[in-house]
């Protein structure tokens, strides 16, 4: 990396799409969530402005950080209150997403290229933000993740573990032999509960062919709401534009259950990868409102299948109900967050 580093900061509300993005998303394999259409309805709906960076040594792209600025008053930013102008943060986030990490490298560079890389970003932020920025914080960061981020002023801390199921399995049947047994045997009943159920009718595929977004988007709202309460903090927005932009552009699969009358029941959105998908959200009629139960547990049964099929490596299952995705066989991968570049 001897060539001098340059920098694209794009803003996705009002710049246009860079000529290089979809082959660079392409090659690097990275989630729907990443495409330029889904990024711009996040940055429109998001409490602060998403700022992409993209670091370059001539055509090759080295490097992309996706961040969210926290409170400043951006000189292509109208809508940030001045309230809010003693916050000073780059956030260091995936697009819509706390189950990936908010930057990719290229995983040729060696480490102290990579804590070059990190070292010119945080530099970019304060020549393009001002001299607010009093830190940029780097959230999921794994611990093999850590020495590029060595510096004099850094802070690390210990945040929630990822659960990750690898996928070392040649069937489902290997799978489910892998667990405890009353799992097993748990899983085994709830599978055939679904499947002999005469009013429950499983899809999986293409989200697109299978959904409509409206529906969609009401069915997940409603089930991330029972997970808001007492909770502060931007979570993800599963509106019906952002779907509607990840279904448009594929790798957006599905999961869905309907009862006789075509009413939606229970629906998933995974985004696909080459070798670890994501599973992005999940939401079901509660079982009081006409709902089924056993549908979660059949969800995961399908993907774990699925995935199995098509050779994946394994699943990233999202932070939440950590002790069902062990239960189901899932590691949980430690992360931190941390702050550079501290004033």
């Amino acid at each position: 990396m001897a060539a001098a580093i340059t920098l694209d900061v794009v803003d996705p509300r009002s710049d246009p799409e860079p000529a290089y993005w979809a082959q660079w998303r392409a090659s690097s394999g990275m989630w729907a969530n990443w495409s330029y259409q889904a990024l711009r309805v996040d940055a429109w709906t998001g409490r602060g402005p998403l700022v992409l960076c993209v670091l370059r040594s001539g055509a090759e792209i080295l490097g992309v950080v996706s961040a969210y600025i926290s409170g400043l008053p951006l000189r292509r930013t109208s809508y940030i209150s001045a309230g809010r102008r003693q916050l000073g943060l780059v956030d260091v986030r995936a697009p819509h997403s706390t189950a990936q990490q908010g930057w990719w490298f290229d995983s040729r560079l060696s480490v102290a290229e990579q804590a070059e890389l990190c070292r010119v970003y945080v530099r970019a932020m304060r020549r393009e933000l001002g001299w607010r920025v009093w830190a940029v914080a780097w959230r999921h960061a794994r611990t093999v993740d850590l020495p590029m981020f060595a510096g004099r002023r850094t802070l690390v801390r210990r945040t929630p573990a990822l659960p990750v199921i690898d996928l070392p399995f040649g069937t489902s049947d290997d799978w489910l032999a892998s667990l405890s047994r009353s799992r097993r045997t748990d899983l085994r009943r709830q599978f055939r509960r679904v499947a002999e159920h005469p009013d429950v009718h499983f899809q999986f595929g293409r989200s697109a062919d299978l959904v409509g977004v409206e529906e969609f988007a009401r069915l997940l709202s409603e089930n991330l709401a029972k997970y808001r309460r007492g909770h502060r903090g931007r979570r993800p927005h599963f509106s019906a534009a952002w779907l509607e932009a990840v279904f448009r552009v594929g790798g957006t699969l599905s999961v869905t259950y309907r009862d006789h009358t075509g009413r939606l029941l229970a629906a998933s959105i995974a985004l696909d990868h080459p070798s670890l998908p994501v599973l992005s959200a999940w939401g079901a009629v509660p079982a009081g409102a006409g709902g089924f139960p056993h549908l979660y547990f059949d969800m995961y049964g399908q993907l774990i299948r699925w995935a199995l099929d098509t050779h994946k490596g394994g699943l990233i299952l999202g932070h939440s109900q950590v002790e069902v995705k062990t239960g189901l066989g899932a590691q949980l991968v430690p992360e931190h967050l941390v702050l550079t570049g501290l004033r």
